[in-house]
């Protein structure tokens, strides 16, 4: 059996769903495939997203709540609580996703479930006893970046494990996300505790094997007096991006292309924001215009902001505790560094950061952050 489209897109999450709208309401036949039974599941993130997210795909009933302030904790207890400088939503991904899956199915793109792609050869795709021919492909496909790596496309990808738990709890704060600086629990990043309306997200991610990993995640868990587990999650986070995107009319989009923030494993603003880059840059070579570059540098701003982010983790995630807690008492005489952090931006920390107090005490970790910046991109 054969299936002829003009755009098929492999993954149904937001990001594969916002380039398959964006293309479908400007009139191309769009079809979606997805190795899922249905939207949104597995759950793989967090779920935390700034007001430019809703902007983006629109204001629905997935917002379960809004965060007005952050609560940094270092391994030997000290803490620093960040009020939040703009809108910051704790979200419920199942609901999210299908809010942009049924705005890309009204624009007429075509979603099938239960289809994976077992590979891809040129302008074919192989979906189960199907082969689909399309004039472009978009992989969208999530961290694992299976297929790719198999066409040639990203080359590299620095992966952490993350892992989540839902639970009940008396003592969340609804409006307080906290974060948990450990090296010994969370090696190379942190953990975090999320409130989801009544419920909390506790979760972690780290370079540890997964048992180890919900330990420390459940060690979170009791601080909060968690009272029973609704649900778990876990999945692959990226760090670093990739400035290969595509081959021919074959393009990455999303994490598999490590379009994230680095510096918190975030993916949802980022990818949305490189979706549209990639719809309109579809729509030029469709229209008959000589395109030289790749898609990402139509949006420079956030090219330089990923790269900067990686560095930023490349540097925090290699401090030792000590240095941790060191910087969380800095934290604690210069709170408005982050408050005056862009939310979806988080290198104009170090815009901010040049103009406090008390560096001293952080000289060495002020030192380690300047060669992390000074070491090129592509080590």
């Amino acid at each position: 059996m054969s299936l002829r489209t003009e755009i098929a897109v492999v993954g149904a999450g937001p990001v594969g769903l916002r380039a398959a709208w964006n293309l479908a309401r400007h009139g191309f036949d769009v079809s979606v495939f997805e190795r899922g039974s249905e939207i949104g599941s597995p759950v793989r993130c967090a779920g935390l997203v700034s007001s430019r997210v809703l902007d983006i795909v629109g204001r629905g009933d997935y917002v379960l709540s809004r965060i007005t302030c952050a609560k940094i904790v270092s391994p030997s207890g000290i803490t620093a609580t960040i009020p939040s400088r703009e809108s910051v939503f704790s979200i419920d991904r199942r609901a999210f996703d299908r809010f942009i899956a049924k705005k890309a199915a009204d624009a007429g793109a075509e979603i099938f479930l239960r289809s994976p792609v077992k590979n891809i050869i040129s302008s074919s795709l192989k979906v189960r006893d199907l082969e689909v021919r399309a004039n472009y492909i978009i992989i969208a496909e999530g961290a694992e970046a299976v297929l790719s790596r198999k066409v040639g496309i990203v080359k590299k990808n620095t992966v952490l494990t993350g892992y989540e738990v839902l639970v009940t709890s008396d003592e969340s704060n609804p409006s307080e996300v906290t974060v948990f600086l450990d090296q010994r629990l969370f090696p190379r990043f942190f953990g975090w505790a999320i409130p989801k309306g009544e419920l909390l997200l506790v979760g972690g991610a780290g370079l540890l094997p997964g048992n180890a990993l919900r330990s420390s995640v459940m060690e979170i868990a009791k601080r909060f007096g968690y009272r029973g587990v609704i649900g778990h999650y876990s999945g692959p986070i990226p760090t670093r991006p990739s400035l290969r995107v595509q081959r021919d009319n074959i393009f990455c989009v999303g994490d598999c292309a490590g379009q994230v923030k680095a510096t918190t494993g975030g993916g949802i603003y980022m990818g949305l924001v490189f979706a549209d880059a990639l719809s309109e840059h579809i729509e030029e070579i469709h229209s008959g215009r000589s395109v030289r570059r790749a898609y990402i540098y139509r949006r420079p701003r956030e090219i330089r902001e990923i790269i900067l982010d990686y560095k930023l983790w490349r540097w925090y995630s290699s401090l030792p505790n000590d240095s941790y807690d060191r910087l969380v008492y800095f934290l604690n005489e210069n709170s408005d560094i982050i408050y005056r952090t862009v939310y979806d931006y988080h290198s104009t920390v170090l815009l901010h950061g040049m103009f406090t107090k008390g560096k001293i005490r952080i000289i060495k970790e002020v030192l380690l952050l300047l060669i992390a910046l000074l070491n090129p991109f592509w080590r």
